[in-house]
């Protein structure tokens, strides 16, 4: 199994439209999730790390389809993207945040398996998943995916202190 060290981020956000912004969002943050379950397995202690292993595909196809979503019917649910906040500067503050925890995580995960990046990345991922899933339903599946990654992290780290 690859070493967390073998990483890479995710590229940077080059500018564009609000569909752009969002669309990057979530290829970042499948590629984020990705990578912790494929190259972190401190992290997937059993009895949790099996389930979040065997339910990963299901995770992505959803993150998949809410991409898809994006790229063919923003127009239609700009409206509702606006009002929970994913559009014009709402959208490009909560891409600036995730960028900026993101790339801390990616430098900081080299050395330290238990990245003090990882919560602000999880608290930033649960905002942008919470709000987009109020408008696009299947980004569900990953949001409460995520959310048990959160529990599998903190029983990891309780299973490291003395």
């Amino acid at each position: 199994m690859p070493k967390p060290s073998s990483m890479i981020p995710p590229p940077k956000f080059t500018g564009g439209t609000d569909q752009q912004r969002l669309v990057w969002m979530l290829q970042t943050i499948s590629k984020v999730l990705d990578d912790l379950v494929q190259f972190h397995p401190v992290f997937l202690t059993e009895p949790l790390g099996k389930g979040l292993k065997d339910n990963w595909d299901e995770t992505k196809k959803s993150l998949d389809t809410a991409i898809q979503q994006l790229q063919t019917n923003h127009k239609a649910l700009r409206g509702k993207l606006k009002e929970v906040g994913m559009d014009g500067p709402k959208a490009e503050m909560k891409r600036k945040a995730l960028e900026y925890v993101v790339n801390n995580l990616y430098q900081e995960v080299k050395t330290s398996p238990f990245s003090k990046w990882l919560k602000p990345t999880n608290k930033c991922i649960n905002s942008i998943l919470g709000s987009i899933a109020r408008v696009i339903v299947v980004l569900e599946v990953p949001k409460e995916f995520k959310e048990q990654f959160e529990v599998a992290l903190d029983v990891a780290e309780l299973s490291k202190t003395p």
